[in-house]
């Protein structure tokens, strides 16, 4: 009997320190793992940062081309019927006031 709570007693001392032993590589773990976090959180914040600056400088630098699919000479003919008509507009509107004098 006595022989068996030795073996138990022995038992319980190896329990508890493969757990303190589980508990201890654990707790390295997570300290580890903390730090990496900490110093990844910066590197993180920096590619978020040049991809939302990369976002807005591709806004920016958009072409017209880009924008309403037009080539340049589709583009200046619209810009041209575009300013004829508000020409012709101003032109009309003074004389409609003229017209009232």
């Amino acid at each position: 009997a006595n022989r068996n709570a030795k073996k138990g007693e022995k038992r319980r001392v190896q329990d508890i320190h493969s757990y303190c032993t589980r508990l201890f590589v654990c707790s390295q773990v997570v300290r580890r793992r903390s730090r990496c976090e900490k110093r990844m959180a910066r590197g993180n914040k920096r590619d978020v940062d040049r991809q939302r600056a990369a976002n807005r400088n591709a806004k920016k630098g958009q072409s017209a081309k880009d924008k309403d699919g037009l080539t340049k000479d589709q583009r200046m003919k619209r810009d041209a019927d575009a300013l004829q008509a508000k020409i012709a507009a101003k032109k009309a509107a003074k004389e409609a006031a003229e017209a009232k004098k």
